[in-house]
């Protein structure tokens, strides 16, 4: 297993104008597009005012069996907003939730959409 639906937002955002690669079932796209996340990755930290920060949490996100709760959610969210777009205020949001419901949430199928 490549983890491949993990990597999804990650190389589609590094391999810009390779729109074919997220509809595609194509292996050895799919190979090439993994050999070269670890330089997309790199030149995305670069960019970064804290480079080891996306770099730590990339590492932490892929080596991690999911907790399936609170504390999970939110670092899932910090890695998410690290890699991509900042978006004010939208980690306080889900610090907000409660970590029940985070749980309820993660066992059931249709409650979460990422």
């Amino acid at each position: 297993d490549l983890g491949i639906p993990r990597l999804m937002p990650v190389l589609g955002g590094a391999m810009a104008g390779t729109g074919s690669l997220m509809a595609s079932q194509n292996k050895e796209l799919w190979e090439k597009a993994l050999k070269s996340y670890g330089q997309a990755l790199r030149q995305l930290a670069d960019r970064k005012q804290d480079p080891t920060k996306l770099t730590t949490l990339d590492d932490w996100f892929f080596k991690t069996e999911p907790k399936k709760d609170k504390a999970y959610l939110v670092k899932v969210m910090e890695w998410k907003l690290t890699r991509g777009t900042f978006r004010p205020g939208l980690l306080q949001k889900v610090e907000l939730n409660n970590d029940e419901e985070v749980r309820r949430c993660f066992a059931t199928p249709d409650c979460i959409r990422i």
